[in-house]
């Protein structure tokens, strides 16, 4: 549109028609609106020609309404194909150039080269401007658009025939085949005329022929490789079958690998450089390898040069030759010659040339061939050699060796080898063997053969042979041997056996070593070899003195040591000790030595008994030492037992003797893995059996002096058992503890002696502990100390306090005094008091007290203690009368004496004797009241009444008087009423209980039977008095 329209698309008209005519109107028919300078463009979807190497070959297209001002114009534009859609467009395209502003004409020339280079051309795209001036408009019917190929398509395939090749070497690797495909391109021929060239991206590949035209179907052509530098390489093969018509054509690849290896190198080698033949009759040969060095897998042709007429050389292989790769090969080269060769010495020379490279050995080898004449040799008498001073005769002594030389010659040019032998010897084996030499013309050798006599051959003047001999000739030389008396020895030990300890002792045997027969004396070198593998065994050998060591000329000694390190094996080895040297005989038959190796020998040691107490004259204390075995030795351990007291004494000795006794002291002997330990059987007497084998111990006895006295106190006794064999080094001590005392006579008494303590918990007052001499002591005091009894225990709840203590169950060392030597002195420990629990059960219980001083002991003091009940068991008043088995009897009246039924009486213990009393037994007694009997009771003394004097005590007693069918009363008081409930005839009865309800007394009348030694009969006022002897004496009565 016109720039007056601002360039817009769209448009319309409006008609405004008027008149002023009522009866006429205007009409409008047609309106036509001019449109001038119109353009239109058209853009084509995008096409793909399949072909990326496609060119563009014409534009042409087919239009109508042409004219000057309607014209019609075309660009295209091109793309590479990207996974089936265009890639990068290039710019819009003309016949000439790219710029955008060149369009084509239809049928017009291409010179543009962007459309002709065969790249990025897949995907065409056109773009079509049609311009009108207005009156007409151009109409676009068709495009044709011509993109050029090749008038084929084809494949690659290739067939390989090396994988590698030898740098340098030209040789045919493969074959490409083309195989024709189906026939492309817009402009193409009926049929296919153009060929498929071939080149490389690698230097060194050639084609034959260079191209070929699959026209009637696939052709070939052969791949040739010659790359001068080693290594594996990719090889890109290209194909294409571009033309006149079709300047690009396709193009396709292919590749392969191809392997370049260097030549071969390698090298040659003979297993015998040398050898003479005879001529006309011998033959040799030697065996050439070819060993692979580096490169390539070539065959080696072996070649020869240097051969003279006559001389045949042959090979075990043909073609002669052989690839040694990877390793090596081999051939077999013969060599002969006629009877008509000359005869020399001859270099053969052997080389090699390898088949695709043709590379030569490192280096050719040579094998030098003699060809002779029948060899002939002369022999002659040597220079004598020492002892010897003639070349054709020599003495020898029985047992040693002389050596013997010839001089040999060869008449010959070619030598060959001689070998010397001594024949005809006067014993066996009758030939001995010498050297060898090889003579050969200019150029004599000698050699020496050994004769040595043995001990066994009689002495005597023998003529043997010296004979040359070599494999087609020999010759021979007498020779004169005198033999005469050998030197001969034998070998002593100075024992048959030693033991040897790992990390320790050594062990050692002295061998003497003696002249037995002979001119001269010799030197013998001493060996040790062994069984049960003792060359394992880790025990090393030297031998003493050093030097010489292990030679020495008889008569001599030589001392062999034996030492075996941590690391030996235990065991027991038999040896054979042997000398050799300079011809001598070994002994025969020879030294056996039996040596054990062992650990160090080690034991334990303990004693039956650890300590012991004594009195000087008692007997004497012994107890048991045991060793036990606990690793090493052989048992021929000895271990020795000595002893050591402390402190000295000073006065006196203590005397330690053992049994059985071995030199000062005592010993064990014996000790190995079988014997019993016996270390945990204490107690036991010496010998003893255990297991059925016998203990190892000794019994030790200890014996104090008694004049003078051995001075009492506590000795320490040190038993030492040690053992200095070779086999150990080993001291263990045992220690006894032994208190030695001298007897102390004195007596221990406690005040009060007894005490009662009746209500719970309670305690008693002080009881004053004391020691009297009662003969002269030793020294000149004593330390008393107070204790209980051994063995004694304290009854339940009862404790025993000492002043300063807390109470226990036992009398400390602080309840101790000095006593005096002096008969008749005293002394006295700090009171103790007893200390009686709730706990406690009643009863009475004499509690042993004594003193020790040392060993000495006193006898026990008898402290009574009554717990919470009294008991009637003493009776000291003259008016207890006893019946005939001397048990005392109380008499008992009541009143009144008839009671009536329902009423009470009163019993009454009466004293029907009071008027004898006081009486000569008891003269201290005041009289007793009438009416009322005295019962003592232990713990109150002698003439206390008990009914007015211990109230307080009597409080803690119950009295009960009854008799059947009445009422018993229980009562504290001595005297109490008794009620009757019925008339009848009773048996009253008197029955004392404590207030626990513990009887401790009981009597009844008629029926007082019972065998109680503290049981009293009631005694009725009705009946008769009994009247015995006169009343006994009481005291105590302890139960």
């Amino acid at each position: 549109m016109p720039s007056s329209f601002n360039n817009n698309r769209y448009f319309q008209y409006e008609i405004t028609l008027s008149s002023t005519d009522d009866y006429a109107a205007p009409t409008v028919t047609e309106v036509s609106v001019g449109l001038g300078g119109l353009i239109g463009v058209l853009t084509s979807s995008a096409f793909d020609t399949v072909n990326a190497t496609n060119t563009i070959g014409s534009v042409n297209w087919t239009a109508s309404g042409i004219s000057a001002s309607e014209t019609v114009k075309l660009r295209i534009r091109t793309a590479p194909d990207d996974g089936g859609v265009p890639g990068l467009w290039s710019g819009w395209c003309g016949p000439a150039n790219c710029s955008g502003s060149d369009y084509f004409s239809s049928g017009q020339a291409i010179t543009n080269p962007a459309l002709q280079s065969g790249a990025n051309d897949q995907w065409i795209q056109y773009e079509a401007t049609l311009e009108s001036g207005g009156a007409l408009s151009p109409m676009l019917t068709e495009v044709t658009i011509g993109h050029s190929e090749a008038n084929y398509d084809f494949t690659l395939s290739y067939s390989p025939l090396l994988m590698e090749v030898v740098a340098n070497q030209s040789a045919r690797v493969g074959s490409v085949m083309v195989n024709p495909g189906t026939v492309v391109g817009v402009d193409r021929d009926a049929i296919i005329s153009d060929s498929t060239n071939f080149t490389s991206t690698q230097a060194g590949i050639s084609f034959s022929p260079a191209s070929c035209l699959p026209n009637s179907g696939p052709c070939t052509v052969d791949v040739y490789a010659q790359i001068g530098t080693a290594g594996s390489y990719t090889m890109v093969i290209q194909g294409n079958n571009a033309s006149g018509s079709y300047p690009n054509g396709i193009t396709h690849t292919i590749s392969f690998t191809l392997d370049v290896i260097p030549p071969i190198t390698y090298d040659l080698s003979l297993s015998s450089s040398s050898d003479t033949i005879i001529k006309g009759l011998d033959t040799t040969q030697s065996i050439l390898t070819i060993t692979h060095n580096s490169g390539a897998d070539e065959f080696v042709s072996i070649t020869s040069s240097g051969v003279p007429a006559g001389v045949t050389v042959s090979f075990s292989l043909a073609p002669t030759g052989c690839s040694p790769y990877p390793s090596t090969c081999s051939i077999t080269i013969a060599f002969s010659a006629t009877s008509t060769t000359t005869s020399g010495v001859y270099p053969i020379v052997f080389s090699g040339v390898s088949s695709i490279s043709g590379t030569t050995p490192v280096a050719p080898v040579t094998f030098t061939l003699g060809v002779s004449e029948l060899f002939d040799f002369a022999m002659a008498y040597g220079p004598p050699n020492a002892p010897c001073t003639q070349s054709s005769s020599c003495s020898v002594e029985q047992g040693q060796s002389i050596t013997v030389t010839a001089d040999l010659t060869s008449v010959t040019t070619i030598g060959e080898q001689v070998t010397l032998t001594a024949e005809g010897l006067p014993w066996t084996p009758a030939i001995a063997t010498g050297t060898s030499c090889t003579p050969s013309s200019g150029a004599p050798c000698s050699v020496q053969v050994v004769i040595s006599p043995p001990l066994s051959v009689a002495q005597n003047n023998y003529t043997i042979s010296l004979v040359g001999r070599s494999a087609t000739k020999a010759k021979s030389l007498t020779y004169a041997l005198t033999v005469t008396e050998g030197f001969q020895y034998s070998l002593v030990l100075n024992s048959s056996g030693g033991t040897v300890v790992r990390n320790g002792a050594s062990a050692s045997v002295l061998v003497d070593v003696i002249f037995r027969a002979g001119l001269t004396s010799k030197p013998v070198t001493l060996t040790v070899s062994g069984m049960n593998g003792f060359g394992t065994s880790g025990v090393s050998t030297s031998y003493l003195p050093d030097p010489p060591g292990a030679t020495c000329t008889p008569n001599c000694q030589i001392q062999v040591v034996f030492s075996a390190p941590s690391s030996s094996v235990l065991g027991t080895y038999d040896l054979t000790i042997q000398g050799s040297g300079n011809g001598t005989d070994v002994t025969s038959p020879p030294a056996m030595y039996q040596l054990k190796v062992v650990d160090p020998f080690d034991f334990a040691f303990a004693l039956s008994l650890s300590s012991d107490s004594m009195m000087v004259g008692d007997p004497p204390v012994s107890a048991v030492a045991f060793a036990g075995w606990t690793q090493g030795g052989d048992g021929s351990d000895v271990i020795s037992l000595t002893s050591s007291v402390s402190p000295t004494p000073s006065t006196g000795t203590l005397a330690v003797s053992f049994s059985p006794t071995c030199g000062p002291g005592g010993c064990i002997v014996g000790l190995n893995s079988t014997t019993p330990t016996c270390l945990s059987d204490i107690n036991i007497t010496y010998p003893a059996v255990i297991n059925g084998k016998p203990c190892l111990a000794s019994t030790v006895t200890f014996t104090p002096s008694t004049s003078p006295a051995l001075t009492s106190g506590n000795y320490t006794v040190t038993l030492i058992a040690t053992c200095s064999s070779p086999t150990c080094a080993v001291i263990r001590t045992a220690t006894f503890y032994l208190t030695v005392g001298t007897n102390l006579n004195f007596t221990v008494t406690a005040s009060p002696a007894s005490e009662r303590v009746s209500t719970l918990p309670g305690s008693t007052g002080p009881v004053a502990l004391t020691a009297t001499l009662n003969a002269p002591a030793q020294p000149s005091t004593s330390d008393i100390v107070f204790s209980l009894d051994t063995g004694y225990v304290l009854p339940a709840g009862v404790t025993v306090c000492e002043e300063g203590a807390s109470c226990s169950a036992g009398l400390t060392s602080a309840s101790s005094c000095t006593l005096g030597a002096t008969v008749g002195s005293t002394c006295s420990a700090p009171p103790i008091t007893f200390s009686v629990a709730a706990t406690a059960s009643p009863g009475s219980y004499n509690i042993p007290i004594i003193g020790t001083s040392g060993l000495a002991k006193s006898i026990p003091a008898l402290y009574l203690l009554k717990v919470g009940t009294f008991t009637l068991t003493a009776y000291t008043s003259s008016n207890l009368y006893t019946d005939p088995h001397q048990r005392p009897v109380v008499n008992f009246t009541w009143d009144p004496l008839s009671p009536f039924a329902g009423k009470s009486a009163t019993f009454n213990a009466i004293d029907p004797a009071a008027s004898v009393r006081p009486s000569a037994a008891f003269p201290n007694d005041p009289p007793a009241p009438g009416g009322e009997s005295k019962v003592y009771v232990a713990g109150v003394s002698s003439g206390t009444n008990a009914d007015q004097v211990l109230n307080a005590a009597n409080a803690t007693l119950l009295w009960n008087f009854g008799c059947a069918s009445c009422t018993p009363v229980t009562s504290t008081q001595l005297n109490s009423p008794v009620s009757f409930n019925t008339s009848g005839r009773f048996s009253p009865r008197l029955s004392v209980t404590d207030n626990a309800g513990n009887v401790c007394y009981s009597i009844t009348g008629s029926d007082a039977t019972a065998d109680n030694p503290c049981y009293c009969p009631l005694q009725l006022s009705a009946d008769s008095m009994i009247v015995s002897k006169p009343p006994p004496t009481f005291r105590e009565i302890k139960p």
